[in-house]
């Protein structure tokens, strides 16, 4: 009964779904309560990580049929692995760094597009070398590995500069900032494979963060008037602010700009990927960016957790709710 009251209304498929969803739920609860060094529990991870990344590629590179069944299957994949985790800041990271492997893969499958359907232009060139940057800095996050991570700061920025020079947008504003921009991502790049270098990665950041800004406001400034184009604007904004944020938060070892910056990224990735929904953009680009600043939310929960923010503003109420100078109120009867 209670099956052909659902056929009616979300078809025999969002039963399938439903179906589906509660057994992942049901297996990643029961692999939660294995120990986190048990090889079931951690082969499991690799193997949900490995076909995950299986889906964004067909998505990426398969036909268009395909694409938003394979996004669906990437996507629930990946968050199954999330979820076998215990240790939540882990976890978060984990989704970080598979949202970024899925953007750069995404990023790839467009660079390729469009060399293949008759425009090959330097865009082209640079979203292949952008995305495969992007894919190795998530890479560089699972196996934990700062060189790699350094390098493909280090790539990305050189694909920007190289698109910034070669193929120049008519406007020179944005022709510096491509090159500013690209320049800070080097340098970023550099002081992650240095190590330690928290000066030159932060002051790399914040130029980085105001050379996105300055194109967030640029396009807000011409496209005031189209939603889209100003939610896009305001997501580049937001981004700019964010990164400034990390760098400030290295350059001060502070944990709380660390944690605003986080939940800024978030906010501004969220927004990227309504706005990439709303136009029909590809999905697999929606689903890496919201995956992303969900990932990224959790981020900031964890960073501001480690400074013990619940007690500060548990001792901060208290003081709100008690005589300064200590004196007790007066009882009923002595009054």
């Amino acid at each position: 009964m209670g099956i052909n009251v659902l056929s009616d209304s979300v078809g025999y498929r969002g039963v399938a779904a439903a179906a589906v969803a509660g057994a992942v739920l049901t297996a990643t609860s029961w692999l939660r309560g294995l120990p986190p060094r048990a090889p079931l529990a951690r082969y499991t991870v690799r193997a949900l990580l490995a076909l995950s990344l299986a889906g964004a590629v067909t998505a990426a590179f398969g036909p268009l049929s395909w694409t938003a069944p394979a996004t669906l299957a990437a996507a629930v994949l990946a968050t199954a692995a999330v979820l076998v985790l215990n240790n939540a800041e882990k976890a978060h990271t984990l989704l970080a760094s598979v949202a970024l492997v899925g953007l750069g893969v995404a990023l790839i499958g467009f660079g390729i597009a469009e060399l293949v359907h008759g425009n090959p232009s330097q865009e082209g060139v640079t979203l292949n070398r952008l995305g495969a940057a992007i894919a190795s800095a998530g890479i560089a996050r699972l196996i934990n590995s700062e060189v790699l991570l350094g390098a493909a700061f280090i790539s990305a920025g050189a694909a920007v500069i190289s698109y910034g020079i070669t193929d120049p947008p008519d406007d020179v504003l944005q022709r510096v900032v491509y090159i500013g921009g690209g320049t800070a991502l080097i340098g970023a790049g550099i002081a992650i494979v240095w190590g330690g270098a928290d000066v030159l990665f932060g002051v790399a950041f914040i130029g980085l963060g105001g050379a996105v800004m300055v194109m967030g406001i640029a396009q807000l400034v011409v496209e005031k008037n189209d939603v889209i184009d100003v939610l896009f604007s305001v997501a580049h904004i937001g981004v700019g602010t964010a990164v400034i944020g990390f760098g400030a938060a290295r350059l001060v070892n502070s944990e709380v700009l660390l944690g605003a910056a986080f939940f800024s990224a978030a906010a501004a990735l969220i927004i990227l990927g309504i706005a990439i929904t709303s136009i029909g953009g590809d999905v697999l680009f929606a689903v890496a960016f919201i995956g992303l600043g969900v990932a990224f939310i959790g981020l900031g929960i964890a960073a501001l957790t480690k400074i013990g923010t619940k007690e500060r503003s548990r001792a901060w109420l208290a003081t709100l709710t008690r005589d300064p100078a200590g004196h007790q109120a007066p009882d009923a009867e002595s009054t």
